[in-house]
């Protein structure tokens, strides 16, 4: 038998609560009225996927993690050197400690919708493709290129045949 997650029984206990209020009309919160959504139950959705990864996230550290280490043994010149090869200003990486892989999940969740951007998505396999793919990229690799061209090349058949 199917189990509902925690967002389903949290959508489905604020829909009720939406659908009486609005009823009665008690759904007056200057919350929604200030907010972008255009239904107050796309206010709550929002609402209850917030709540919910914030206290999923509560359990996550971020730490400072150094981007690289110098011997102490490192002449004047040798960093002299280091530095005139990197001239970006350092800045300490970010690392999260997650106490397991749900709270990972989450994490990956709460990072995808902070990008604000849509997460594009491999025409061959449709798994979503890297941040660092770059702007044209469809596929991740040979592999997904060639099971989307089989893809178009069976959907055109498809489409002949049902002509």
């Amino acid at each position: 038998m199917w189990r509902a997650s925690v967002v389903d029984e949290r959508l489905a206990s604020a829909a009720d609560f939406a659908i009486e209020s609005t009823q009665g009309r008690l759904l007056t919160s200057l919350d929604y009225e200030v907010s972008y959504a255009n239904r107050p139950l796309l206010w709550i959705a929002d609402k209850v996927l917030c709540d919910v990864l914030a206290e999923e996230l509560n359990a996550i550290r971020i730490r400072p993690v150094s981007g690289f280490a110098i011997p102490w043994e490192t002449t004047n010149k040798e960093l002299e050197d280091i530095r005139i090869s990197n001239p970006q200003p350092y800045v300490p990486a970010s690392s999260f400690d997650c106490p397991d892989l749900l709270a990972a999940l989450y994490l990956q969740l709460f990072l995808v919708i902070c990008r604000r951007r849509p997460v594009r998505r491999c025409e061959g396999c449709g798994l979503p493709l890297p941040d660092t793919a770059r702007k044209g990229t469809r596929h991740h690799g040979a592999t997904c290129r060639s099971n989307a061209s089989h893809k178009r090349e069976w959907a055109a058949r498809v489409r002949m045949s049902g002509s």
